[in-house]
């Protein structure tokens, strides 16, 4: 029975960058933009947190950047890709690859291999969920996990909703599937693919931060290892 919670309770501790990109590349896949740069944008978030935490110890700044910094990825993305009209599987090979060349010269410059929280307790951003916690079966699985980790599985109803009960997300569709009708009505595409494409880089940041910071306590190039794909 150990056995068998152990892997339900890593099950749902190692989806959460998946649930996390998927969410947030949903959102421009809605709105007719096809993001390949999630991949790059959560090495993005995993690199920058880790880097900030290692210099300050400050949770709050390391976060804040890495959603900072991968909301710039997203708008370069966004430009290049929706203003410019240029091909978004080049913009997104781009990034996907300057990441983790930005990364590499960071630590070599550091001379380190990889960034190495070993002086942070991984553990202490874990939450026990009061009462829940105390069920037998259910308490292990679903309580003592990172706070992104119940976010990510927050998300997916916050997008069911957003997507499908607001103005927004039926615009975001309207301009997926057929974008001159949607310029015609006075829809603003542009808008809706940069909000598409920026909630999704900052889904990837989070996901960034859940795999480095609050997972692991390191950080290591190409430590996302597909998951962004």
């Amino acid at each position: 029975m150990e056995l068998i919670n152990n892997i339900l309770y890593d099950t749902i501790y190692h989806s959460t960058p998946i649930i996390l990109c998927v969410i947030g590349g949903m959102f421009a896949y809605k709105a007719n933009v096809l993001n390949i740069a999630l991949e790059g944008m959560m090495l993005n978030g995993a690199f920058i947190s880790t880097l900030v935490m290692f210099f300050t110890g400050n949770l709050p700044l390391a976060v804040f950047l890495a959603i900072l910094t991968t909301l710039v990825y997203g708008l370069v993305f966004s430009f290049m890709g929706i203003t410019c009209k240029g091909n978004v599987i080049v913009v997104g090979l781009a990034i996907n690859l300057i990441v983790p060349a930005i990364a590499g010269f960071v630590m070599k410059m550091m001379e380190t291999a990889n960034i190495n929280l070993k002086n942070v307790n991984i553990t202490k951003y874990k939450i026990n969920i009061p009462l829940i916690k105390d069920i037998p079966i259910i308490g292990s699985i679903l309580s003592g996990h990172p706070p992104i980790t119940y976010l990510a599985f927050i998300g997916i109803a916050i997008f069911a909703v957003l997507m499908y009960k607001t103005r927004f997300g039926i615009y975001v569709r309207v301009v997926g599937e057929n974008e001159d009708s949607a310029r015609s009505i006075g829809i603003k595409t542009d808008f809706y693919k940069y909000a598409a494409v920026l909630i999704g880089a900052f889904c990837c940041a989070l996901a960034g931060v859940n795999l480095s910071v609050e997972r692991l306590g390191l950080y290591t190039n190409d430590m996302t290892a597909g998951r962004g794909f």
